[in-house]
């Protein structure tokens, strides 16, 4: 995982492309306030993105998918400790590591982002899934399992990329 620490709040500075204001409003304060906590670790995670892939790229969270399909109160009063700390930070770790795969994704992903996503599955248990186009890199979170820790088996965002590139 990357070694994100929370700034300091009169040092913090918001660089993410998912501020509060466009979070659907359908989010409570207190689901907000997770989600801003832990955005942070959105940061370091778009830094390693830049670093490997290039700063065209961009990570978006999808929070209206969230907000559409979470519908486990516990679930989403977590939201930003799950995305940001059990998704995005091991996906940025994989990330840092990527050389030949770091190549391809830039030849073939002309979009160049990555996407974070809700997403009903086939089967209640899958607990993600990984698709890319031409657009982007899609990790697919199913709402039902939003909660479990990546990766899931032998499925890790590596793994999976390179079967689909």
């Amino acid at each position: 995982m990357l070694p994100a620490q929370a700034p300091e709040k009169e040092q913090e500075q918001r660089t993410t492309s998912t501020p509060v204001d466009t979070f659907p409003s359908g989010f409570s304060y207190l689901e907000k306030k997770n989600i801003k906590d832990n955005e942070y670790q959105y940061n370091a995670t778009l830094a390693v993105v830049h670093a490997k892939l290039g700063k065209d790229w961009a990570l978006v969270v999808d929070w209206h998918s969230f907000e559409k399909l979470v519908g486990n109160a516990s679930d989403r009063k977590s939201l930003g400790t799950f995305v940001y700390s059990r998704y995005l930070n091991p996906i940025g770790a994989e990330v840092a590591k990527w050389t030949d795969l770091a190549e391809a994704a830039n030849d073939k992903i002309k979009g160049k982002k990555i996407v974070i996503s809700a997403r009903r599955h086939m089967g209640n248990r899958t607990c993600y899934t990984l698709t890319s186009s031409k657009d982007a890199i899609e990790l697919a979170l199913n709402p039902e399992t939003v909660s479990n820790w990546y990766p899931v088996k032998d499925s890790s965002f590596t793994q999976l990329l390179e079967k689909s590139l």
